[in-house]
């Protein structure tokens, strides 16, 4: 017995070795991130999502994949910023594309943080105060945004009671591409608050691919590790000018 208890002593004290050789320094700390597969390595799971279109039939809405191609629309994606599935925001026709997922804010020091790239095929943005895709009287309806609402509000409400911080939107002028960025937003006076976290993208004008990864909510305080990402050219030159729907 003491010899078979000397033999674990010896492994155990070579694996303790092991570890400290190959881990860098402060790779100990925790990941305190609270977002569930913020990589999307279990595909859309964790995530929910919503779509709506005015024109039956349409495919639209937020797709996790591995592919240098839309999954509905065939257009070019960015490669994958972080591991093997980014989720991605692809259409046929107008849409209305929701990603999100609830929350609970760790500490009143948290971050978001998370990698972005986006599409815009009409070449201008427009926000009117709503995220259908159809509004009545129409108007043009072209735009991105990530915000946290409140759970128990209307899931597209941009009320202001409803609407707890917005941590990125797009607005006329913006560039109508955005190469792989890392953003990231403090998250301000939260702490311990169970929020809903949702991405959105809406298109009436041309179709709007958008490209999410490596989504992280987390205490600033204690945990800043960046998340290293791919930033590469996309698989196929991304025309400049604007490409109707069905191209």
């Amino acid at each position: 017995m003491h010899a078979v208890s000397r033999g674990r002593g010896v492994l155990l004290t070579a694996v303790t070795i092991v570890l400290a050789l190959v881990l860098p320094a402060g790779a100990a700390a925790a990941d305190t991130n609270v977002v569930r597969n913020g990589g999307f390595e279990l595909r859309l799971i964790g995530w929910s999502t919503s779509t709506t279109t005015p024109i039956p039939g349409s495919q639209a809405g937020w797709f996790a994949t591995r592919s240098d191609t839309g999954p509905v629309s065939g257009l070019p994606l960015r490669p994958v910023p972080q591991g093997r599935f980014q989720a991605v925001a692809d259409q046929t026709n107008p849409s209305s594309n929701v990603l999100y997922q609830d929350i609970t804010v760790p500490t009143d020091n948290a971050r978001l943080e998370l990698a972005l790239w986006y599409h815009n095929y009409a070449g201008v943005f427009f926000t009117p105060p709503t995220l259908s895709a159809a509004p009545n009287p129409p108007r043009p309806n072209q735009q991105l945004r990530i915000d946290l609402i409140d759970p128990s509000a209307p899931l597209r409400s941009l009320a202001p009671g409803d609407v707890l911080q917005t941590l990125f939107r797009t607005r006329p002028g913006d560039p109508s591409l955005m190469p792989t960025t890392r953003i990231g937003a403090d998250i301000q006076g939260l702490g311990g608050v169970t929020v809903r976290l949702r991405i959105s993208e809406v298109d009436n004008q041309a179709n709007f691919t958008v490209g999410v990864d490596a989504v992280r909510v987390f205490d600033a305080a204690t945990d800043m590790q960046p998340v290293p990402l791919t930033v590469g050219p996309a698989s196929a030159p991304l025309p400049t000018g604007g490409t109707p729907y069905g191209r």
